[in-house]
């Protein structure tokens, strides 16, 4: 999938959507923030396992194409495994995001780049260049388990993965997920109440009883 088309299929969605819409979307702890102002990222993963080096995120970016997003498992370690120069040859590769458990420096300038860039924080220290690391493998980034060319989604309600074939599967109900919440949204601001779109009494009284229940949208 081209990185336009796939853009363009989550550009009216959330990652709430797609996590209201299935239990097997992935996660990322919420440790991970967005450094740069610009926080919406949509890409496939280029999975890189550093082992606290430098040298295997600079060998990604430079095999990195148009449409991808950098997800790197540091290794545990504190020191800054990119900063503005590995910022600026990511963005020139049209890569769309950096995900890195772990810390980034040169903030002042990556703040106000395009490029979405999440990460734990900063150190001003940066980390050594003398290991290999691996491409394109199964990794794990802020407990989430990541595999090459899954998705990744990011915007201000959080970071998300999922695997293209469960992303297409999602999308129909992340989708009307999205059209029921603009439905219940005019519904309130035209004076009716959460009881008018829930069945919130049905549900309440099931629940006093312990009859199962389960909250749903009303037509």
């Amino acid at each position: 999938m081209k990185p336009q088309d796939l853009t363009a299929k989550l550009a009216l969605l959330s990652t709430t959507h797609f996590c209201d819409a299935s239990p097997n979307v992935k996660i990322f702890d919420s440790d991970l923030r967005c450094i740069s102002e610009n926080v919406r990222m949509i890409g496939k993963a280029l999975t890189v396992q550093t082992d606290g080096d430098l040298l295997p995120i600079m060998q990604a970016i430079e095999l990195a194409e148009p449409g991808d997003v950098l997800v790197i498992s540091s290794g545990g370690v504190k020191t800054a495994l990119a900063g503005e120069i590995l910022s600026t040859a990511a963005m020139r590769k049209g890569v769309k995001g950096v995900v890195l458990d772990g810390y980034c420096r040169d903030v002042e300038a990556i703040r106000n780049f395009a490029l979405p860039f999440y990460a734990k924080g900063s150190y001003p220290a940066a980390g050594a260049k003398l290991r290999l690391g691996q491409l394109n493998v199964p990794i794990m980034c802020s407990n989430v388990s990541v595999y090459p060319e899954d998705i990744i989604f990011g915007d201000d309600s959080g970071l998300i993965a999922m695997s293209a074939d469960e992303m297409d599967k999602i999308l129909p109900i992340a989708t009307e997920i999205k059209a029921r919440e603009i439905k219940a949204l005019d519904k309130l601001q035209q004076g009716m109440t959460l009881s008018d779109i829930f069945n919130l009494r049905e549900h309440t009284e099931n629940l006093r009883q312990e009859k199962p229940s389960a909250l749903r949208w009303l037509e």
